[in-house]
């Protein structure tokens, strides 16, 4: 098992040195200490297994660190998660055994999903580099899946987590106070940000920052913090409850309409299957939940869709250019249109709409004429996250791995009713309910592609099979 791990290493070594086309005797050393680091790892993890936990402590706190040093120095790190992870990666993969059988059957639509992959950049227009680029981070998602699975739990990382989530919600509101109260001083002193977020819904001064670059990721971060104190609360401790709220404020202050919408989903999602009593009252919520529900959709998404359909309009007809779409609407439609053109593999990973293309291959931008829209910029590239899966593998890709996703979420959703044990009915909680929430949000941007949203999320499946397996009957 150790020369596999070490042959593997290697291998990921190899790959990210084409990546970054590191000069040889560099790459060299890198390559040989990392080597050594692996071999040294995997004897220490095998006499003390809690050394597991090392990688989710080291992420946990960089979530909530390299963002707020990148925009204070101007220094980007964020790749810093990204690298670590890469580095666990041959110990990560092989914790697939530990996973249960129900998981095992669904990887094998993971495996139809990188054959059509495969097959796809051959018969479509790939380059190498943004082909391997895609297929790379279209993994990121089941990496962090298998984290889960990998890491120990052991009771001082349950306790360090749950502490963390009870408090992290004090430096985060006291950078915000800051960014409201004192704006001057605080985009003084943090130089690399978005100062001119204003708050369309004209609630608050500027859209909530705290330690992050932009609105859209507190929003997520403290919709998924919410959804996990929520579901502690739900289950079994009802002191979280003060936390969820606190965190929902906190994600109402980035005034992120797509964000809050979906965790207020999520929340009466979740209500509905942990609270199985019958009586009157029970249902009365659940009823009432529903037209909330539906009143927030009609008041918050419906007009929101109807104002870029409109402002599109307008603007098109103002400019005489029909092509004048907007982006994350725009990648649908022709997503749709690729993968009819090219039926049945799609355009070959890294052409169109991911993040492959949008960092090494905007040919297949130049044939089809996007570049010459007036929206056409870097930024634009990587706001959606289905669409590249549509245009770039065809229905049959595309089809393997939203079911794989989905089945998922369906199988926490499964394993929450199943489960009677309140304390371990609450893991299997939050991993539904934030992965239902990363999967709302999928539909407006790459939320299952960047780091910091799916380690709070994704790893929790693993954990909560652990735990059951470890306290169960």
């Amino acid at each position: 098992m150790n020369i596999i791990i070490v042959v593997f290493s290697f291998f990921c070594i190899v790959i990210l040195g084409v990546f970054i086309e590191t000069p040889l005797p560099i790459f060299a050393t890198v390559c040989i200490c990392y080597g050594i680091w692996v071999y040294i790892y995997r004897q220490s993890i095998s006499k003390n297994k809690n050394l597991k936990d090392s990688i989710f402590w080291i992420l946990f706190i960089l979530l909530f660190t390299v963002g707020f040093y990148h925009k204070r120095t101007g220094v980007s790190c964020g790749f810093i998660i990204e690298f670590i992870t890469i580095a666990y990666t041959p110990f990560i993969i092989f914790a697939f055994k530990q996973t249960n059988t129900e998981i095992k059957k669904l990887f094998f639509l993971i495996f139809i999903y990188y054959i059509i992959s495969v097959i796809s950049a051959f018969w479509g227009e790939s380059k190498l580099i943004a082909a391997l680029f895609q297929i790379a981070t279209d993994f990121k998602f089941i990496l962090f899946l298998l984290l889960g699975f990998f890491i120990t739990w052991t009771p001082r990382t349950e306790n360090f987590f749950l502490f963390s989530v009870r408090w992290i919600w004090v430096p985060l509101l006291f950078l915000i106070f800051w960014q409201w109260a004192s704006p001057s001083s605080y985009f003084s002193i943090v130089h690399l940000t978005y100062s001119g977020q204003s708050d369309p819904l004209g609630i608050v001064p500027t859209r909530a920052l705290g330690p992050f670059n932009h609105a859209a990721t507190m929003a997520s971060v403290t919709g998924l913090l919410s959804l996990i104190t929520f579901s502690k609360a739900v289950n079994s401790e009802k002191k979280y409850y003060l936390f969820s709220i606190i965190y929902f404020l906190l994600l109402f202050g980035t005034t992120e309409r797509v964000e809050i919408f979906s965790c207020i989903t999520v929340i009466i999602i979740s209500s509905i299957y942990t609270i199985s009593k019958k009586n009157k009252l029970t249902i009365g919520i659940k009823v009432i939940s529903i037209l909330f529900l539906s009143i927030c959709f009609v008041n918050f998404v419906l007009p929101e869709i109807y104002k870029k359909a409109k402002m599109s309009k307008e603007f098109c007809e103002f400019t005489g250019d029909i092509r004048a779409k907007q982006p994350r609407p725009f990648f649908y439609y022709k997503s749709v249109e690729i993968a009819n053109q090219r039926f049945p593999l799609g355009s070959g990973p890294g052409t169109f709409a991911g993040a492959g293309a949008g960092k090494f291959n905007w040919l297949y931008y130049k044939e089809i004429g996007v570049t010459s829209y007036l929206w056409f910029s870097p930024m634009y590239l990587f706001e959606t996250y289905w669409p590249h899966f549509i245009a770039e593998t065809g229905w049959i890709g595309f089809s393997s791995y939203f079911l794989f996703i989905v089945g998922i979420i369906h199988h926490c959703k499964k394993m929450l009713i199943k489960e009677k044990d309140t304390m371990r009915r609450a893991y299997w909680t939050i991993a539904f309910s934030t992965l239902l929430f990363l999967f709302l949000t999928s539909l407006n941007g790459p939320t299952f592609e960047i780091p910091e949203f799916v380690f709070l999320s994704a790893p929790f499946v693993g954990i909560a099979n652990s735990y059951s397996k470890r306290f169960g009957d």
